[in-house]
């Protein structure tokens, strides 16, 4: 293969979807030492392992509850509905990505196809989870709940990647933490973002790290956001207005964020 395909390729090999072949050309060509695709497999699998970490167990209760499991429909459960709908959309964007992204970095391109893999995967576990939930004398409504805001966060985030318009903004460490990077997907269709930032130290407890935007010279609060061990972090947010956008950062700020920035700045990107 080429050099371009079998870069192409990391993305699935970092989540296990290569048949063999794909897999044996794809390993002899990083075990001959590539920096360029050694660069990529390592952000692959920094997003993978953040994205798959988001999706927290929950275990439901063993008392009966028969009022809700009475209610339940499972023909037509919305989580059934969405799982179908996101894992035909997911094969139509791979089909299409080609020919709609040709021109975009080759950063969004991959991280973009990694992601679809990736959530499209979760949202069949979660819709397992609750199909295994019903099988209960008991159904805890709650945990039924969390899971739902759980698959809905997830479609948020497809909305984003699979968009036939995204603009990939690259963030790039400051002073107060040079190894830090981030990108932020944004759809000027969908009116969304998706922020995920590698490198950055952990804050102290009473601080938060805090996303904006920068619009017409002034910046707008996009949210705090936090990090895992490995200073990854992920968070969307809305941008209603598109207008005179010109900038994203980052800010270390207390605990919750501030109206306006006063800590150390972060990161920086210019559109």
């Amino acid at each position: 293969m080429e050099h371009s395909e079998l870069k192409n390729l990391i993305a699935a090999y970092c989540i296990g979807a290569l048949d063999e072949e794909e897999k044996r050309q794809l390993e002899g060509h990083l075990k001959k030492g590539c920096p360029e695709c050694d660069r990529v497999k390592a952000e692959m699998l920094d997003v993978a392992t953040l994205l798959v970490a988001t999706v927290e167990e929950k275990i439901p209760p063993v008392y009966l509850k028969n009022r809700i499991l009475s209610q339940i429909q499972p023909d037509a459960s919305p989580v059934r509905v969405v799982k179908e709908s996101l894992q035909n959309v997911a094969v139509n964007a791979l089909e299409k990505s080609r020919r709609l992204w040709i021109g975009v970095s080759a950063a969004l391109a991959v991280a973009s196809v990694a992601l679809i893999f990736i959530f499209t995967r979760q949202i069949s576990q979660l819709e397992n989870q609750l199909g295994e939930l019903r099988t209960q004398v008991q159904i805890n409504e709650q945990v039924v709940n969390d899971l739902q805001l759980q698959l809905q966060e997830k479609e948020r985030i497809l909305n984003v990647v699979r968009s036939a318009r995204v603009q990939l903004v690259q963030l790039r460490g400051l002073e107060a933490a040079p190894d830090a990077e981030a990108n932020v997907f944004w759809s000027e269709s969908e009116k969304k973002a998706l922020f995920v930032a590698r490198n950055l130290p952990t804050p102290a407890s009473d601080k938060d790290y805090q996303l904006w935007i920068i619009r017409g010279g002034k910046p707008v609060d996009a949210g705090v956001f936090a990090i895992n061990e490995e200073g990854v972090g992920l968070s969307t947010f809305d941008i209603t207005d598109d207008q005179n956008v010109s900038a994203f950062a980052v800010t270390l700020e207390k605990k919750g964020g501030v109206p306006t920035p006063q800590g150390d700045m972060y990161l920086l990107g210019t559109i």
